[in-house]
Formats: structure tokens, C-alpha cells, sequence
């Protein structure tokens, strides 16, 4: 999972999201993408910032990218962006990006 900015424009970010699975027989059930305000947010903690999130299990999707548009920002803050991807194996648990930080 790879999180890049491809472009930061005022109070809209655009994001691209690389995913690939891990596993043959896993299944990707969500893609997302999280900001904050703060370093190292995830899908539960994201002070002033927020997420995006998409259901992609009846797409089939193993390999690509994903591009999230993201609006409501505010020009002149610093922001954390992190991708996030959810699987079919047990426990539920969220696989995270490393964060990238706007200037």
C-alpha cells in the first residue's frame, strides 16, 4: 500500500492510492484514505482531519491504484495522509501506507 499526493490545490488534495495483495486468496474489501492535522492518523483517530472511504469487493481489484479527490481543507495547514486497506483475513484489521506530510 503506497499513498501519494499528486496534487495539493487550496482546499482540495488529490490522492493516488497503489494497492496490491499480499496473498492470492485474499480478497481487498475497502480502500480508503485518512488525514489529519496530526502525524500517524488511521481510520479511528483523525483530529481534524477525515476519511474516505470505498467498498471495492465485488471489484476483484489485486494490483492498481485508486485516485480519492479530497475537498474541505484549509490553505496554509499542514496535513498527514496515510492509504488504508482492508482484506478478508480474519480479525479485520487494517493495513496502513506510510503517512506523507503536505508543506
Amino acid at each position: 500500500m503506497r499513498v501519494t499526493l499528486l496534487n495539493l490545490d487550496g482546499a482540495n488534495a488529490t490522492i493516488k492510492v497503489d494497492y496490491e495483495n499480499v496473498f492470492a486468496d485474499q480478497v481487498l474489501n475497502k480502500l480508503a484514505v485518512v488525514w489529519s492535522t496530526m502525524d500517524n492518523p488511521n481510520l479511528y483517530t483523525f483530529p481534524s482531519g477525515g476519511q474516505k472511504t470505498v467498498t471495492v469487493t465485488s471489484q476483484n481489484l489485486t494490483v492498481g491504484e485508486m485516485i480519492f479527490t479530497i475537498g474541505g481543507l484549509t490553505s496554509g495547514t499542514t496535513y498527514y495522509f496515510r492509504a488504508a486497506g482492508l482484506t478478508n483475513d480474519p480479525g479485520g484489521y487494517y493495513n496502513y501506507s506510510k503517512t506523507i506530510k503536505t508543506q
